[in-house]
């Protein structure tokens, strides 16, 4: 995923740089970001970019003209504005805006942002398995759960469960990260579909129960209140 910064105030886009970097590494996304200190220079490098955090003032040309230009050119890239201040909504409705940053930013704040962004990416995600002599393709988003059951594993779907032969640890390394947790030494669990716990089980909107292992009991509390965070727009 190539993403632009786009800010006159270095410091700003070197942070915001550093953040996203964090964010990939985190979560295991493959990104390169460029940096820009002027509009005039991110629209003269004619780069298809996913994503652009665009400041709003800048020197010359700023950036909801900038972003104006862009979309007249046919990018459909999502553009985030960053700005001090909170008026500027209503003007950048013309431009598709995906999102606005608060200076000074923070990393919590970009997060939002980022998950906001790679969700749809993520659901539409999908691993290949082979079922009964047949290749499946099976969506993230699909997945309530998955369970080891010794050289096999179980894949747990809103409507089946379907077995094959593959160990938990292959699965594991297959699925994303910030959208999965191992909870037990048998079982994978996608952080959408749990409606409640205890300090015991796992309650998933289907209506499973699942066992949380004890040696992974604090570290799955941290992650999932940390999913609804990230998750909380």
């Amino acid at each position: 995923m190539k993403i632009a910064v786009c800010d006159d105030e270095n410091n700003v886009s070197a942070e915001l740089k550093r953040y996203i970097y964090e964010y990939a590494r985190e979560h295991k996304f493959d990104v390169s970001v460029t940096e820009y200190h002027c509009a005039d220079d991110l629209i003269s490098a004619n780069i298809q970019y996913g994503l652009i955090f665009l400041d709003h003032f800048m020197p010359g040309t700023n950036g909801l003209d900038a972003a104006k230009l862009l979309r007249s050119r046919g990018d459909s890239c999502d553009i985030v504005f960053l700005t001090s201040y909170s008026d500027i909504v209503f003007e950048t409705f013309d431009v598709d805006t995906f999102r606005f940053m608060q200076k000074p930013l923070g990393r919590q704040e970009l997060d939002k942002v980022l998950n906001a962004f790679y969700k749809p990416l993520i659901n539409n995600q999908s691993i290949i398995l082979k079922i009964d002599g047949t290749m499946r393709n099976i969506k993230f988003r699909d997945i309530i759960y998955v369970e080891a059951d010794g050289k096999f594993s179980k894949v747990y779907l809103v409507n089946e469960c379907l077995a094959f032969k593959k160990t938990m640890s292959v699965i594991e390394k297959s699925l994303q990260k910030s959208l999965f947790f191992k909870l037990h030494r048998s079982f994978i669990v996608n952080l959408d579909y749990i409606d409640r716990y205890n300090g015991e089980y796992v309650y998933t909107k289907g209506g499973h129960e699942i066992r949380i292992g004890k040696k992974y009991a604090e570290s799955f509390k941290a992650a999932f209140v940390d999913h609804v965070k990230r998750n909380t727009i």
